[in-house]
């Protein structure tokens, strides 16, 4: 039983007598009460600490976990997987002494067929053609090249007009292996880049078959990094078309080439019907001229 007894209190400020403010003393009966002013204090200490509204207790940090986060799927996107290849993916001294003309080394073998080299190709086929460097396949197989393959042909242009420009321009007598990445087909597309530029202002005939060496076989050495991945080889009697160089030279050259021992050794040589009947009419009107 607690009881009350006010008790006032002076002090003197400036000679005069002031009261204070009242105490109580509390006359106590057993036990002491316990301070309300202690269980409130408590409670204002235990909710500063929480912050405002008890965020900070009601927000609790999760343990960390040892486990390794998940895995990010793989894309199974055929562009991701495969890389195109340039003369970047060559070593400097790729092309030495023992790939040079020699009577001890195998040479290309071609087999030769007549229609559309680009219809019924088997999947991972290689379809190889010659091009400028300026990125445009405007005529001949070239365009039918650029209306079939987008994606790939999407790719040809970055490498000619983004990755390379006037100031450096991509080299001729190199070569560009573009990987498969249009949906529906699934080719490998091979780039000798035999001729700087196209139409009136091509390189001349003995340049363009000094360039088709040379790019043939970096072409071929690029293969070799994929030859696992690549079916067979189709090309076109290159170079006999837009650049008006004759089959019979560009072929020469070819086939004087050294072939290194992981190269591939033989080429299809495609020539569309038409074509091919048009050589025929006018190889028989020239031995009709000349008896």
């Amino acid at each position: 039983m607690l009881s009350g007894i006010w008790k006032p209190s002076l002090r003197h400020l400036h000679g005069r007598l002031l009261p204070l403010r009242p105490r109580y003393i509390f006359l106590t009966t057993g036990r002491l009460p316990v301070k309300s002013t202690s269980i409130m204090s408590g409670q204002q200490n235990a909710s500063s600490a929480a912050g405002p509204r008890g965020t900070a207790t009601s927000k609790l940090k999760r343990p960390s976990s040892d486990l390794p986060p998940p895995a990010k799927k793989p894309k199974t996107d055929i562009a991701h997987v495969r890389q195109h290849l340039d003369y970047g993916n060559v070593p400097a001294n790729w092309l030495d002494a023992s790939a040079q003309p020699s009577t001890d080394q195998p040479c290309l073998q071609f087999t030769y067929h007549k229609g559309d080299m680009l219809a019924d190709a088997p999947e991972d086929c290689l379809l190889v053609h010659a091009c400028n460097t300026q990125g445009v396949w405007g005529s001949g197989i070239a365009k039918a090249f650029k209306e079939q393959y987008r994606k790939a042909y999407a790719a040809h242009r970055i490498y000619c007009t983004k990755k390379h420009n006037i100031a450096n321009p991509v080299r001729t007598g190199t070569a560009q292996l573009l990987a498969p990445c249009d949906d529906n087909e699934q080719h490998w597309i091979g780039c000798l880049f035999t001729s700087a530029k196209y139409g009136k202002n091509k390189d001349k005939p003995d340049q363009i078959l000094k360039n088709t060496g040379r790019s043939m076989q970096m072409l071929l050495e690029l293969v070799s990094q994929v030859d696992a991945k690549v079916s067979n080889i189709r090309m076109c009697k290159i170079n006999s078309g837009r650049f008006g160089v004759p089959w019979e030279k560009t072929e020469e050259v070819i086939k004087g080439i050294a072939l290194k021992p992981h190269w591939r050794t033989e080429i299809e040589i495609w020539e569309p019907e038409e074509e091919s009947q048009a050589a025929t009419e006018m190889h028989s009107e020239g031995k009709q001229h000349a008896q």
